[in-house]
């Protein structure tokens, strides 16, 4: 029945996405799951809830975990900006959905057109940057936003912004990390940047939390004022 349902998603949505991912998402299947469960791109991910995947398991979902975390650490009932939505903005939609004030900002360029903002639910289709406007946030988030993670930790910081991220699957992507020799370097600088920014700007402790039950073998981490 999700095979089904899988590939009907896909192809109605496959111009949505770029080439790349359309040659993943054109031989994918849930088979996908069981290959490779530890290292599952974002990509998969929203998909699968917008196929009603997790509806039935719903304590298996990653976006639900990350939600409730965030709801027991800083409250949904805020101005929330999320950093690299996707082209489908699956998280930032199920947070609107439980918000009752508050409003959800989403950042990413290649957001689709298929979907329209409110007043409580505001799409940027633009890059986000360490020096962004998040004046009017209350907490900056991102589920796997690759190589934005730097930009959300060192804007929140420098604006004593709380902030909460699920690293990204696979680390750094693209050209202008080269730099970093592999995946763990990547991982351990983005912790040194964030633990240095939250010890210079008295923002409380660096939280790691293990996402591994979410298929994923990186972590969750926020910061944890001091009270």
């Amino acid at each position: 029945m999700f095979n089904k349902r899988l590939r009907e998603y896909i192809n109605k949505n496959i111009e949505l996405y770029n080439e790349y991912e359309q040659i993943f998402l054109e031989g994918l299947d849930l088979n996908y799951l069981k290959r490779y469960k530890k290292n599952m791109p974002d990509i998969f991910r929203q998909i699968l809830e917008e196929i009603g995947y997790y509806e039935d398991c719903i304590e298996e979902s990653g976006y639900q975990a990350f939600i409730d975390l965030l709801d027991n650490e800083f409250g949904l009932e805020n101005n929330i900006i999320e950093v690299g939505g996707g082209v489908v903005p699956t998280l930032g939609h199920k947070i609107s959905l439980r918000q009752n004030k508050g409003s959800i900002t989403i950042y990413d360029p290649r957001l689709s057109n298929y979907f329209h903002e409110s007043e409580k639910f505001v799409l940027k289709r633009e890059k986000f940057y360490r020096n962004t406007d998040v004046s009017e946030a209350d907490v900056i988030i991102g589920f796997m936003p690759c190589e934005a993670t730097q930009a959300i930790i060192e804007n929140a910081v420098d604006k004593n912004k709380d902030f909460m991220i699920a690293l990204c699957e696979g680390g750094p992507h693209g050209d202008e990390f080269d730099y970093f020799e592999d995946e763990n370097e990547w991982l351990k600088a983005m912790l040194y940047i964030a633990e240095r920014g939250l010890e210079d700007n008295d923002m409380g402790d660096l939280k790691i939390l293990s996402f591994k039950k979410y298929n994923s073998s990186y972590p969750i981490i926020y910061n944890k004022r001091n009270q």
